[in-house]
């Protein structure tokens, strides 16, 4: 399980949906995006766009308490329509 439960500052709803999706600026961090841990669930696992942090792995290397302003992606309009009709 993700640590996104935990209340992860990068970690967002949703707008009609109960999966999450990751505002964490990924691209060019250096660091290795979670994976799905169940080849049951990886159709609906899209991480970072939608998914449910049940199904991740236990560590995430992005994981804060606080939202550093430097490391968020803002979500363009592409982004958010990803988001919304991810593995439908």
């Amino acid at each position: 399980m993700l640590p996104c439960l935990k209340k992860c500052a990068y970690r967002k709803s949703i707008p009609g949906d109960a999966h999450s999706s990751c505002c964490f600026k990924w691209k060019g961090s250096g660091l290795l995006v979670p994976k799905c841990s169940s080849s049951q669930a990886m159709k609906w696992f899209n991480f970072p766009y939608n998914y449910d942090p049940l199904w991740g792995p236990d560590e995430c290397p992005a994981f804060s308490t606080e939202q550093n302003k430097e490391k968020v992606v803002e979500q363009d309009p592409l982004s958010m329509l990803i988001s919304l009709l991810s593995n439908r």
